[in-house]
């Protein structure tokens, strides 16, 4: 699902993490296995979460752990270690457990989406008492005297036949589904924010207008740029326009503004007048990340005839 930019996006920090994300913990009891905690640790980093809590670990060597979570160091630097669970969740708001066995107590039970916005909201509304996700040994996951010091459950569909997920597969699961509803509440708040005002915007018909005199003065500007070239551009402006998200008198005024520089350019065209200064086709799009910038082919000089083409866990324990 993609999801529209917010008209301005709220700003992390350079680091890339985000307060809320900052008041989360993952907590790991017992955890045997240093690759699965290195695993999780490098799950952490892809999510942005940087709290990590070992419960009586069987091992911890960063050293390792930092060769198999790549840029893991900031998490690593920051893992507690405690002697006991009670101790791990002692400042803790909300923790939810995560398991995928029947418990005699009832309890709330949650898919990883239905818990994700929950675990946001306490850690929002609880700055300095994290909100908690607890992990279980790979071996037999949580205990039940673990899973009764928790909230909740957090359950990870799967198939009946085989419904156990390895420890950093549960993690990345959960944590992704984390991640995903912070972006989300990033979204509608910053829209909320925007719309608060009664900001009317311009309606599809107005919008459409306006695009239709934009493509006819890509046109104008670049008759010899193959259509395919001139229609990727348009949809990049679109975007741009789109995310400003202009009212009805911006549409109008770009779009007369657009009509007429479309009468300009095929004036002067027409006439001769200063056409030596007016471009023949677009020139080649510009690398737009460093995997372009490595892998482009070097730009061919436009030949009169226009552009060439281009060469170059436990949470089902």
């Amino acid at each position: 699902m993609e999801y529209p930019p917010p008209p301005d996006e709220p700003e992390v920090e350079p680091s890339g993490t985000a307060p809320v994300l900052d008041n989360v913990a993952v907590v790991l009891y017992q955890p045997e296995d240093i690759v699965n905690v290195g695993s999780v640790v490098r799950v952490m980093t892809n999510f942005g979460l940087r709290q990590l809590r070992l419960v009586e670990p069987a091992a911890f060597d960063p050293y390792r752990i930092e060769g198999i979570a790549h840029k893991g160091a900031p998490v690593i630097a920051a893992t507690r270690r405690y002697p006991s669970l009670e101790l791990a969740l002692a400042d803790c708001s909300l923790v939810l457990a995560t398991t995928g066995r029947p418990r005699h107590a009832v309890r709330a039970r949650l898919a990883p989406r239905q818990a994700a916005p929950i675990l946001l909201q306490a850690a929002r509304a609880n700055p300095g008492a994290p909100a908690a996700v607890l992990f279980g040994r790979e071996r037999d996951g949580l205990p039940s005297w673990a899973v009764d010091q928790c909230h909740g459950i957090i359950t990870i569909p799967t198939d009946p036949a085989n419904h156990s997920l390895n420890l950093s597969h549960a993690a990345a699961v959960v944590l992704y589904e984390l991640y995903l509803a912070y972006l989300e509440s990033l979204q509608a708040q910053a829209w909320q924010s925007w719309l608060a005002g009664g900001r009317v915007l311009a309606r599809g018909q107005e919008r459409e207008q306006m695009f239709l005199a934009l493509a006819d003065l890509l046109e104008a500007l670049f008759p010899r740029t193959p259509f395919g070239r001139r229609m990727s551009a348009l949809a990049r402006l679109r975007a741009i326009l789109l995310r400003a998200a202009p009212g009805p008198d911006e549409v109008s005024l770009l779009t007369r503004l657009f009509r007429h520089l479309a009468r300009v350019a095929r004036s002067q065209r027409t006439t001769g007048a200063h056409a030596a200064l007016l471009p023949q086709a677009m020139p080649p799009p510009e690398p737009t990340g460093p995997d372009d910038r490595d892998t482009a082919a070097p730009a061919a000089t436009p030949s009169p005839e226009g552009p060439g083409p281009a060469t170059g866990s436990t949470a089902g324990e």
